[in-house]
């Protein structure tokens, strides 16, 4: 079981570590990319919907309930969604924020058939990525550039 599983309603939710973390949904697949490391990371599936909901800050509880009322047949539901949650945030993509509020406009629509979730990361393209200096901006993001590129 998971450092950050939930357990048993246990008020948690997650926030997207740095400005710098970015994602799209396609084709029922997330792709997110780290550009501080140059790194990318995909799920799919269920996995797609965790991230998304997880990322738009839905408490974990309130993921973990939807999903298990969806698929009620699956009793592995909580811990693959808190082993997937444990990878993201070990990946620095989300960071567990305790206590929150309930998520409001989070409307969870899961994928069939049911599958464990898995996060895959992928480095291949971190030469190029830092080569790039989109990368290189300020807080408020692309195209204002960071003090340290000119």
């Amino acid at each position: 079981m998971g450092i950050y599983e939930w357990q048993g309603g246990a008020l948690s939710s997650f926030s997207v570590s740095s400005h710098q973390i970015v994602s799209e949904i396609i084709d029922g697949e997330a792709v997110i990319l780290d550009l501080r490391h140059g790194r990318y990371y995909t799920t799919d599936g269920v996995g797609a919907e965790v991230w998304r909901a997880a990322s738009a800050g839905a408490l974990q509880c309130d993921i973990v309930a939807s999903c298990l009322a969806r698929f009620p047949d699956q009793p592995a539901v909580e811990h693959d969604i808190g082993t997937l949650l444990d990878s993201i945030v070990a990946a620095g993509l989300l960071e567990p924020r305790d206590g929150s509020a309930p998520s409001e406009g989070v409307t969870l629509t899961w994928p069939t058939p049911y599958r464990a979730p898995a996060l895959k990361g992928y480095d291949d393209l971190a030469d190029m990525m830092a080569l790039d200096p989109i990368h290189d901006v300020d807080p408020t993001g692309w195209p204002t550039l960071g003090p340290h590129v000119g």
